[in-house]
């Protein structure tokens, strides 16, 4: 049986001791979520934007192995991006965005859009990896802002049609996770 924790930037994320007890290698924070934890396996992202807010607050003891579009090495000379060597202090796995959908072991799921929200990419790495419990920290699903103050992505919109819609997501996710053998499940704090 292979237990996940998913951290996400939630408001609630702030709630979280520090000695609460986590499996590092089998915990993924999902963007700003990283810099709550020191000790974490696996940092999901989508946008390079949030990855460069959060580089000053992150402690190089402890690199976690960075789960990333693959688009962002194919971009990388085109976006001019300053901070190369600091990304390249992290252990990589980039994944397609297309092709979460058409793995073979979601491919029963491959109608869900996995690379909507980062919180649904780092669902998918938990399948891949044969979770069979997956719980998310974190994911408030309102409000504005994450437990950060200052650390949004600026093209992100953060309102109940945004929330209302993730959501939404996220009922069906569960219930085709259910339908997997899979329990998926909010811890709320």
């Amino acid at each position: 049986m292979s237990n996940w924790n998913i951290l996400c930037p939630g408001k609630s994320l702030s709630k979280l001791p520090d000695d609460y007890e986590l499996c590092t290698m089998r915990t993924v924070a999902v963007n700003q979520a990283r810099l709550k934890r020191k000790k974490i396996g696996i940092w999901a992202l989508q946008d390079y934007e949030v990855f460069s807010k959060c580089d000053q607050g992150l402690n190089m003891n402890y690199p976690a192995l960075l789960w990333i579009p693959d688009s962002w090495l194919t971009h990388w000379a085109e976006w001019r991006l300053p901070k190369e060597e600091f990304l390249y202090n992290f252990p990589l796995q980039t994944y397609s965005k297309s092709g979460l959908r058409f793995s073979k072991k979601l491919w029963e799921m491959r109608q869900f859009k996995w690379d909507k929200y980062t919180v649904f990419t780092a669902i998918a790495l938990c399948i891949l990896n044969d979770a069979v419990n997956i719980n998310i920290i974190g994911m408030d699903l309102e409000g504005e802002g994450y437990y950060m103050p200052g650390m949004e992505n600026e093209r992100t919109i953060h309102n109940a049609k945004r929330w209302g819609d993730e959501e939404q997501m996220f009922k069906t996710c569960q219930s085709i996770c259910d339908r997997n053998g899979i329990n998926l499940r909010r811890i709320e704090l």
